[in-house]
């Protein structure tokens, strides 16, 4: 009879572990465009650049630098984003962790008066000022430590509601079980929402915010396209511990929802 290994369980989100497959005492993803935005946007000399990525980095749980992944401007919609910031529209990055989508928007042209993010652990917000050394340019008031569902009139996110045209979300709904990905969506779509995690193919994407549409009186035109976890550049290591333990075949879902009625 083969032997039967025990699989060890997973360390907990928030661990201040390193002992964990998705920290790496080495800058795995350090890709030209992160390194571009440093030394030009942050004004970080070349040479000093991966010393000071790893002074900011030892927080496990975002030790495989994915502070340093950049998704929107790879999209096509990126043109689109600019020039409707540029001309005065307003942007929220949902979850936005170290808020490095933001400073690539500016880096860009976008004015640093279109753009706010959110998270709900403020010392992200912090660091990522230590990391980017940009406080003159994105104030710290532009960068909002709240609870998405929080939608009381005190929440730091109130004095945004009904400003908002476009809001980027990336690696935010998958945190949720189906339910309270619906609220998020409700509260995303500008109207009131109600009172273990859910993970979505295209197809599911679009039923839920087909649902959305239904409670709220609106309707999303929503895109989509899947990828394998770790296939990206630099997250070999990754990949391969997705293989090894339970999280083999789970993917992760890019997409753009649009607003048509």
């Amino acid at each position: 009879m083969a032997e039967v290994q025990e699989q060890q369980p997973l360390p907990q989100p928030g661990t201040r572990s390193k002992d964990v497959p998705w920290f790496s005492n080495k800058v795995l993803n350090l890709t030209e465009q992160a390194r571009k935005l440093l030394e030009e946007y942050s004004g970080i000399p070349p040479e000093k650049v991966e010393a000071h990525v790893l002074e900011v980095h030892p927080y496990p749980c975002i030790g495989m630098f994915r502070f340093l992944d950049f998704n929107m401007s790879s999209e096509s919609y990126y043109p689109e984003i600019l020039s409707r910031l540029k001309n005065g529209e307003q942007l929220l990055d949902l979850g936005c962790c170290f808020g490095q989508e933001l400073r690539q928007l500016i880096h860009d042209g976008a004015p640093p008066t279109s753009l706010h993010g959110t998270d709900l652990r403020g010392p992200f917000l912090t660091l990522s000022h230590t990391l980017f050394i940009d406080a003159h340019i994105l104030p710290p008031s532009r960068l909002l430590a709240a609870d998405i569902f929080d939608d009381g009139p005190a929440s730091p996110l109130a004095p945004l509601a009904g400003t908002l045209s476009v809001i980027h979300a990336s690696s935010f709904f998958h945190l949720f079980g189906r339910a309270d990905q619906l609220r998020a969506a409700e509260r995303a779509a500008g109207q009131e929402g109600r009172v273990a995690r859910f993970m979505h193919d295209v197809a599911s994407w679009a039923r839920l915010w087909q649902e959305v549409g239904e409670r709220t009186g609106t309707k999303w035109e929503v895109e989509g396209r899947m990828g394998e976890v770790g296939e990206e550049v630099g997250m070999e290591e990754l990949r391969a511990w997705a293989k090894r333990g339970s999280q083999e075949g789970l993917w992760w879902l890019a997409f753009v929802v649009r607003r048509v009625e």
